[in-house]
C-alpha cells in the first residue's frame, strides 16, 4: 500500500513538473497506472508488467493522435517514459521482496546501498569535491562524490549482508531466521550497480527539471 501511494504521488508530481497536470486523458491513466503496478507485482511476472506498459504506450500515442493538437508529442512522450520509468520502479521492488529464500533481505538491501549511496555521495562532494561531474544537469555533483557514493554503497551493502548473515549469532532471540550465505564479490558489484542506478536516476530528475525549466520538485515532495 505505501509503495503503491508513493508511485502514484511521483507520476503526479512529474506531471505537473512537465505541465500535463490539467490534461486528464494523461494524467489519469497514468496515475491508474502507477498505483496498481506494486499491488500487480504480487501475481505477474515482469514481462506480464513490461506488456501492460507496451499497451499503455499505445493508448498515450492514440490520445496524441485523437486530442486534436491539446496533447503534443512531447506531452505523450515524457508522460509515458515517466510512468513507466515509475510504476516498474515501484513494481520491481514488490518482485523483489517476494523472491526465495531471502527477498526481503535483498528488498532492505537495496534501500540501504541507495541510501548510503546518497549520503555517501553528498559528504564526500563536500569534503573533496573538485571537478563537476555534469555541470549543466546538476551544478553541485562532483566526480568526487559519485565516486564516494559508489563506495559508500558497496561498503553498506557488504557490512549489512554480513550482518544478515550472522543476526543470530548477534541477537539469538531476533524473530526471523535469516537464510543467506553471502557471495561478497557479488554483494559488491551489487553495491556499484545500485550506486550507478541511483545517481543516473538523480541526475535524470534533474535533467527533466532542467528542460521545463523547474528549479525543484516541490508539489508533492520538496527538494
Amino acid at each position: 500500500l505505501v509503495l503503491a501511494v508513493l508511485s502514484g504521488m511521483c507520476v503526479l508530481e512529474m506531471h505537473i513538473t512537465i505541465g500535463c497536470s490539467y490534461k486528464k486523458l494523461l494524467v489519469i491513466p497514468a496515475f491508474l497506472i502507477a498505483v496498481t503496478a506494486p499491488f500487480l507485482a504480487n501475481f505477474m511476472t515482469f514481462g506480464t508488467l513490461l506488456s501492460i506498459v507496451a499497451i499503455y504506450l499505445v493508448y498515450c500515442l492514440f490520445t496524441m493522435v485523437l486530442s486534436n493538437g491539446e496533447i503534443t508529442a512531447e506531452n505523450a512522450c515524457v508522460s509515458y517514459a515517466t510512468t513507466a520509468f515509475i510504476a516498474l520502479s515501484f513494481a520491481s521492488i514488490v518482485l523483489m521482496r517476494n523472491l526465495e529464500p531471502a527477498g526481503y533481505v535483498l528488498y532492505i538491501m537495496v534501500f540501504v546501498g541507495g541510501w548510503m549511496c546518497d549520503v555517501s555521495a553528498y559528504f564526500s562532494g563536500v569534503l573533496f569535491g573538485k571537478h563537476k561531474l555534469i555541470p549543466k544537469i546538476s551544478p553541485k555533483k562532483t566526480v568526487e562524490g559519485a565516486i564516494g557514493g559508489v563506495v559508500g554503497s558497496v561498503v553498506s551493502i557488504l557490512v549489512f549482508a554480513f550482518l544478515a548473515a550472522n543476526i543470530k549469532k548477534v541477537i539469538p532471540f531476533f524473530p526471523i531466521d535469516v537464510v543467506l550465505e553471502p557471495n561478497y564479490p557479488m554483494l559488491a558489484l551489487a553495491g556499484v550497480g545500485i550506486a550507478i542506478v541511483s545517481q543516473f536516476g538523480d541526475l535524470t530528475a534533474s535533467a527533466i527539471k532542467r528542460c521545463y525549466n523547474v528549479k525543484d520538485y516541490g508539489w508533492i515532495f520538496p527538494g
